[in-house]
């Protein structure tokens, strides 16, 4: 790894098969910026329950913007090619790792202005046994009834309306857990951005996620705000 005055520059992804085990290099962020002339960093990971298999996004070049990948821990081969229009995947696997869900941003997001390109994202499902076997699950939701509490500037609570790809809506009652606000990271915008850790129940039955929740203006508690599902389990 790459060190400068004691601190290593780029996290390594590395895996281990028992808590006392050695230590097994997945991911080599330094190696592939020798390769490549561009450093690259990785963002997210997510391994499967069974401990078989993980997903991870990687950037280069120091872009928001990068691609999923999926690979056999024992082999260490990749199990899927890359997908792009990655940011933060929060990828989540099915209890039998055949196959996980994932954010991806809208095709042609990079056509629309800068402040509106990452307003849209959808999630997705890929299953391993098809290599054609990804389809959309959810596509944007939408704002429904506020319910603001001592939470800084964020909702607390708010009813959800999700869009199937067959076009099937399901209503989940959403509450935030945690909120973090990320407003400082979207320098050319005008209003707040939260991320939050979320619990949701739909149709009787619980879950659990993550939203991003914003608006544009200065107003601390409008009556009127976005909500995206980025990830749903």
């Amino acid at each position: 790894p790459a060190l400068r005055d004691g601190y290593q520059l780029t996290h390594e992804l590395v895996w281990r098969e028992t808590a006392d085990g050695p230590d097994r290099l997945i991911v080599d962020p330094e190696a592939l910026a020798k390769a490549t002339g561009k450093p690259h960093a990785v963002m997210d990971f997510a391994a499967s329950p069974d401990g078989r298999r993980v997903a991870y996004s990687m950037q280069a070049g120091g872009s928001e913007i990068g691609t999923l990948h999926v690979v056999d821990l024992q082999s260490g081969k990749p199990l899927i090619e890359p997908i792009d229009r990655i940011r933060y995947a929060s990828a989540a696997w099915l209890d039998d790792g055949s196959g996980f869900f994932y954010s991806r941003l809208r095709e042609g997001y990079e056509k629309y202005p800068v402040a509106e390109r990452f307003d849209d994202h959808a999630r997705h499902f890929r299953s391993l046994a098809d290599a054609q076997g990804d389809r959309n699950v959810f596509l944007r939701s939408c704002r429904s009834r506020t319910r603001y509490a001592g939470r800084g500037n964020a909702p607390a609570g708010f009813d959800l309306g999700l869009q199937t790809r067959t076009g099937a809506r399901l209503d989940a009652s959403v509450q935030v857990v945690n909120a973090f606000d990320i407003s400082h990271q979207e320098r050319n915008k005008q209003g707040f951005h939260f991320f939050c850790a979320s619990e949701f129940l739909c149709n009787g039955r619980p879950g659990h996620g993550y939203t991003n929740i914003f608006w544009r203006g200065r107003a601390l508690r409008p009556a009127d705000w976005n909500v995206e599902c980025a990830s749903a389990t």
